[in-house]
């Protein structure tokens, strides 16, 4: 188990973009990015906006995700653009099994902010910091076979795919859906290439 004290108070920048923990004072920028981007995201992340309905909901959201980040069950940092302090998305690590060490990868962006190699970006600093600080062993993720953009995001950062899992999934609609499980380990990992700023 790795015992390594993660501060609560991480920034990570790239050229475009700055990911850091959650603030209380980010509750409004969360809450209405959420609403704006509900109906693409009801299927994909039904908990996330079942506990974020009202102003209120998302500050008592963000308090607990900043629980689970000292307690090291998982870790999440919204996704803001660098010039302007838009909040643009939100990127995770949980369902951390330390014996391992290993994690889960989920992340979400705005309508408006997809297609611009943001996410790439995000997740490249990201893997980073989970292979590197973190020490991790493995990371995953889940993806509903349809979701074709993210299969191809993660397949350029080299993740593999491992199989697919079939009814894996209930979607917030009550159906079952497949989920096509891809992985990295850190002895495949090569970093990104990196802008200089």
């Amino acid at each position: 188990m790795n015992e390594l004290a993660i501060s609560s108070d991480l920034t990570l920048v790239t050229a475009r973009l700055r990911l850091r923990t959650w603030q209380t004072s980010d509750a409004p920028q969360l809450h209405d990015l959420l609403s704006a981007n509900h109906e693409r995201l009801r299927l994909n992340f039904p908990k996330t906006l079942a506990a974020t309905r009202t102003l209120e909901d998302t500050a008592a959201f963000i308090r607990e995700r900043q629980r689970d980040w000292q307690q090291r069950r998982a870790y999440q940092l919204g996704l803001w653009r660098a010039e302007t302090e838009e909040l643009l998305g939100l990127v995770s690590l949980r369902n951390l099994a330390w014996e391992i060490p290993k994690a889960e990868l989920a992340y979400l962006i705005s309508a408006e902010a997809e297609g611009q190699g943001l996410m790439r970006e995000a997740l490249g600093v990201v893997l980073h910091w989970a292979y590197q600080e973190i020490g991790l062993a493995r990371i995953y993720c889940q993806l509903r076979p349809e979701n074709l953009r993210s299969a191809q995001l993660v397949q350029r950062l080299q993740f593999r795919h491992e199989g697919c899992f079939r009814q894996d999934y209930r979607g917030a609609d009550g159906r079952l859906y497949d989920l096509d499980q891809y992985a990295l380990l850190r002895s495949e990992y090569v970093p990104l290439a990196t802008k200089s700023v």
